[in-house]
């Protein structure tokens, strides 16, 4: 008897190898997974994950031919919630590293094949296996000079010939192209550019940063290494119990880049202190890192502002607190506060210089 059709459907980053290649490796790994769950977590067809392949997903199901109208759904939100998650990014970053500046340049493209498989176990996890599976992944690497596309195997488009007319009334165009592998010949295969999805992906609302206060606390020095270097220690949660050893913990999602709205929580004198990672515009040619605290006590809320600009010695670095005061109770203390704020950043400046000059 003959076995029955089985979509076999591979969602693919496109620019993976060179973004990798050219940036820093912990930043481009966990901006890859957030991109990964995306595609996961967007999953209409109620398809089977077989397994995460670096940069690509492949996902199956069994006896299963989906409509045109179900594949193009299918392929169009998760490109939409792929690209809506990298302007989010993009939107949010605080990090000016490689990685992260070039995070928006990713793309997405798809392999659709129908198919036949078995199945076969490895290390107890079950996958499809066969030629079938093969012929798909090879046609990940084709002839095709666009970066976003929906990619049908001929045999698959073969499937819809009366339903050809669906696929070009939602993209207007259909390409075709051939690759030849050497296991198999030449494939042929049609393709359709995901372009116009594009203009489906929502705009994020203008940034707004948060209010500045009057005559907030300040302390500024100069630290020998590159505004890049101190700003990436200041900013990466992975080093904050290095430049504040008062702080006996520092709880974060570890499998995140800090971004604003990131939140973290700092534990010093077994007090949690819950701090959310936020921006400001501080003027041209500086990088700003800031901090918002709630809940302290001695102020409904507390920004601290890491401020750094290029100086012949190095870096400059101005640190400034801006404060929203809870009446009477706030300016009651303001005798002592200010002092105790300003002592405050310059233990944090002193550790922060002396990381920095130790890992120069």
């Amino acid at each position: 008897m003959e076995q029955a059709q089985s979509l076999i459907f591979l969602p693919d980053i496109s620019g993976f190898t060179h973004f990798t290649q050219q940036t820093e490796i912990l930043h481009s790994k966990h901006i890859i997974s957030e991109l990964l769950e995306v595609l996961l977590h967007t999953n209409q067809l109620e398809l089977k994950l077989a397994e995460i392949e670096g940069d690509a997903v492949f996902f199956y199901r069994e006896d299963f031919i989906p409509t045109p109208g179900e594949l193009i759904d299918q392929t169009r939100i998760m490109f939409i919630n792929f690209h809506a998650h990298l302007k989010y990014y993009e939107h949010y970053r605080i990090c000016h590293c490689g990685a992260c500046s070039t995070a928006s340049n990713l793309g997405l493209k798809f392999i659709v094949h129908l198919g036949t498989f078995t199945f076969t176990t490895i290390n107890k996890t079950v996958k499809p296996y066969g030629k079938d599976v093969i012929l798909a992944h090879k046609l990940l690497k084709n002839n095709i000079g666009e970066s976003e596309y929906m990619l049908l195997s001929e045999n698959t488009f073969d499937v819809y010939p009366e339903n050809a007319p669906a696929f070009i009334k939602y993209f207007k165009e259909m390409f075709e192209g051939a690759t030849n592998y050497e296991e198999f010949g030449e494939l042929m295969y049609r393709y359709f550019l995901l372009h116009p999805f594009h203009d489906q992906v929502r705009e994020l609302p203008t940034k707004v940063h948060p209010h500045k206060f009057k005559n907030p606390v300040r302390y500024a020095g100069i630290i020998n290494a590159s505004k890049e270097e101190v700003y990436e220690i200041a900013s990466n949660l992975e080093y904050r119990t290095s430049i504040n050893r008062d702080a006996s913990d520092f709880k974060y999602d570890k499998d995140r880049v800090n971004r604003v709205g990131f939140v973290h929580e700092c534990v010093i004198n077994n007090r949690n202190y819950r701090q959310e990672t936020v921006s400001n515009d501080f003027g041209d040619n500086k990088l700003v890192y800031g901090e918002l605290v709630k809940g302290a006590g001695i102020a409904r809320k507390i920004y601290t502002y890491t401020i750094l600009e290029d100086d012949d010695a190095g870096t400059k670095v101005y640190y400034e607190v801006h404060f929203e005061p809870i009446p009477m109770i706030t300016g009651l203390l303001s005798p002592l506060l200010r002092p105790f704020m300003r002592s405050s950043l310059k233990k944090s400046f002193d550790q922060l210089k002396e990381y920095c000059e130790r890992t120069e």
